[in-house]
C-alpha cells in the first residue's frame, strides 16, 4: 500500500481509539455511579400506595372530615412523592438506556478498529504490523 494509505488508516485508526476511549469513560462512569442497572424503588412505590390508602380512607369516612388539614398535607407530599418517583424511573431509564447503547457502540468501534487494523497488515512484514 501506499504512504498515503497508511497514514489515512492510521489516522482513522488513532480517530476510533479515541471516540472509543471517550465511550468508555462515560460508561465508566455510569457504572461507577450505579446507575447501569434498573434501581428498585419498591419501598418509595409501596409508601405512596400507602398514603393514597390513606387519603381514600379519610375521605371514605365522614367521621374523619376533622382531618381535612391533615389530608391535604398528605395530598401534597404523596403527589410530590409521585413526582419524585417518576422522575427518578425516568432518569434511571436513561443512564440504563444510555449505557447499553455506549456498550453497542464500543462494540463496533472495536470491530471497526479491527478491520482497518488487518487492512493496514495487509502485505506489510510482521515487525511493521499494528497490533
Amino acid at each position: 500500500m501506499s504512504d498515503a494509505t497508511d497514514a489515512a488508516l492510521l489516522s482513522s485508526i488513532n480517530s476510533l481509539k479515541d471516540k472509543r476511549a471517550k465511550y468508555q469513560r462515560v460508561k465508566n462512569a455510569i457504572s461507577s455511579n450505579s446507575l447501569s442497572y434498573k434501581r428498585n424503588l419498591s419501598n418509595l412505590k409501596s409508601y405512596i400506595d400507602h398514603c393514597k390508602n390513606l387519603i381514600e380512607l379519610i375521605d371514605g369516612n365522614v367521621g374523619y372530615a376533622y382531618l381535612a388539614n391533615f389530608r391535604s398535607k398528605l395530598q401534597e407530599d404523596k403527589d410530590t412523592l409521585q413526582e419524585y418517583y417518576d422522575y427518578c424511573t425516568d432518569a434511571n431509564a436513561s443512564f440504563v438506556d444510555l449505557y447499553n447503547t455506549l456498550d453497542t457502540k464500543i462494540s463496533q468501534l472495536n470491530t471497526s478498529i479491527s478491520q482497518k487494523k488487518s487492512a493496514y497488515n495487509d502485505g506489510k512484514p510482521l515487525w511493521e504490523w499494528i497490533w
